[in-house]
């Protein structure tokens, strides 16, 4: 499930730092800048070589070549992992290695006679009339199909324009200033503030120029960098209470 390996990096240590041992100084380096990035780099296992050091023009940190090892998590296909269920949908299960939640159980991965309960909202095998229930936090034991690789985004809001339209002097679909003669919302002139009149109320104007508020629904669907597929098709596999 974990491997050792060996990169070479020049690593900067900056002037705050220098009260610390030089050698946890460039760990703590190395770990700030990779562990826990795409869910796969761990954590430094150990440093192997590192240069005296040189300081770079113009700036006041000491940048080291150093060479370490650090642990990534790269389990190979057929491996057995022990995870806990996060959440279910018809598609599937999606579990968790509490380091690692990028791991995926497509319901046709599932044992034979294992449906979607919709009511409950988790997956229930039916075997010699019983139902055994997957159970969310549930400890599993999943067979690895694949590891994939995915060139991913962070997940962006949708853009929403506003459906104002425009004919001369008329506006439709938006707020109404004072002289114009369109279908919608007329404001009173009295609500509207202007640099001409500073004393009148411009809070309808501020309301006017708000952005459209976005909720979570708004926001394109997550891809992982890393995806785990995982069987539990197998005797042997699934809740760890079954067996």
């Amino acid at each position: 499930m974990f491997i050792l390996t060996k990169i070479s990096d020049n690593i900067r240590v900056r002037p705050w730092n220098f009260n610390k041992d030089r050698k946890d100084a460039i760990a703590d380096e190395i770990n700030k800048k990779y562990a826990n990035k795409a869910s796969l780099i761990i954590r430094l296992f150990d440093v192997l070589e590192m240069n005296e050091g040189y300081i770079q023009h113009s700036e006041g940190s000491v940048w080291s070549k150093v060479v370490f090892r650090l642990v990534v998590f790269r389990p190979f296909g057929g491996e057995i992992v022990e995870a806990k269920i996060l959440s279910c949908n018809p598609s599937g299960i999606k579990a968790t290695l509490q380091f690692f939640s990028d791991i995926w159980i497509p319901k046709e991965l599932l044992r034979e006679g294992t449906e979607y309960d919709s009511v409950e909202g988790v997956f229930v095998w039916k075997y010699e009339g019983q139902e055994f229930f997957l159970d969310i936090d549930e400890q599993i034991k999943c067979r690895v199909v694949e590891g994939t690789f995915i060139d991913s985004n962070p997940p962006r809001p949708k853009v929403h324009q506003n459906n104002i339209s425009v004919v001369g002097n008329n506006v439709s679909g938006g707020i109404l200033g004072p002289g114009n003669n369109s279908v919608g919302t007329r404001l009173p002139e009295s609500n509207m503030g202007s640099i001409n009149n500073p004393n009148q109320s411009t809070s309808m104007l501020s309301v006017a120029n708000q952005p459209i508020p976005l909720s979570e629904n708004n926001v394109e669907p997550y891809t992982p960098p890393y995806l785990l597929t995982c069987s539990m098709s197998e005797d042997g596999l699934g809740p760890t209470s079954w067996w």
